[in-house]
């Protein structure tokens, strides 16, 4: 158990030249960036033809990304657990159970691509409002300044912002 207990250690703790942690460094998303990255969705599509029919099973979806993610002898088994996750997470999303098709592969991308993307837009906006609201004037009156009907015909609706 000692022995098992020691693997499981250093498979943790193992870092690259930069300190990272290949368990963190290579997860799902990291995948999914090396996808659109290298623009290989074309080489998925192709390679996914053969199994087109029924769909792909777990052990011929870690065959495939092996075969087209370049990578070294330490982090094969690092990339092998987060296309297991990805494979899990698609069948999740998707109400697949053991095979997943290219279409599959290819929605579950666009889908997290745009809600990433969403996600980011929403901090961006949030930004923004933080600093209308971060003046002691209200977003409205500062965008208003100069027309005095405007400004009393909206100052009452905006309320008053305490520092």
């Amino acid at each position: 158990m000692a022995d098992l207990e020691k693997l499981l250690q250093k498979i943790t703790s193992l870092k690259d030249e930069g300190r990272n942690l290949y368990i963190e460094k290579y997860n799902k998303a990291w995948i999914l960036s090396i996808i659109r990255e290298s623009d290989q969705i074309k080489l998925l599509e192709q390679r996914f033809k053969d199994f087109e029919s029924h769909g792909i099973d777990i052990i011929d979806f870690v065959k495939v990304f092996l075969n087209m993610i370049e990578h070294t002898e330490k982090e094969t088994l690092y990339i092998v657990l987060a296309l297991i996750d990805l494979f899990k997470d698609i069948c999740e999303s998707y109400g697949l159970t053991t095979h997943v098709r290219c279409v599959d592969l290819v929605n579950y991308i666009i889908d997290v691509t745009t809600f990433i993307s969403a996600k980011k837009l929403i901090r961006s906006f949030m930004c923004v409002i933080s600093r209308l609201f971060t003046n002691s004037r209200p977003p409205v009156m500062r965008f208003l300044r100069g027309n005095s009907l405007q400004r009393n015909i909206l100052a009452p609706s905006v309320p008053k912002l305490e520092k």
